[in-house]
């Protein structure tokens, strides 16, 4: 995603979903970058819903998961989280 080839940034995330427990990310890692992908196609309701899972799954350290990654993604958690709780 970094170099900004969605296409296989696709495949990788549909192959890393189907081989999980091989590999051996999590499940929350899995939905993350799953949230990163749909926020780089401007899929953003689906990048809020995946990274909600995130957060909640993710018990203490919630942004953990946001740490290292492109901050608009955390920026934008937080704006779509604010405007979703005012509901």
């Amino acid at each position: 995603m970094s170099n900004q080839n969605l296409e296989s940034a696709k495949k990788w995330l549909d192959r890393l979903t189907d081989f999980n427990k091989t590999v051996h990310f999590s499940d929350e890692e899995v939905c993350f970058y799953n949230g990163v992908y749909n926020y780089e196609i401007e899929n953003f309701e689906e990048a809020y819903k995946q990274w909600r899972k995130v957060v909640k799954q993710s018990g203490k350290n919630h942004f953990r998961y946001f740490e290292g990654e492109d901050k608009k993604y955390l920026v934008f958690y937080k704006q779509q989280n604010k405007l979703y709780d005012r509901k």
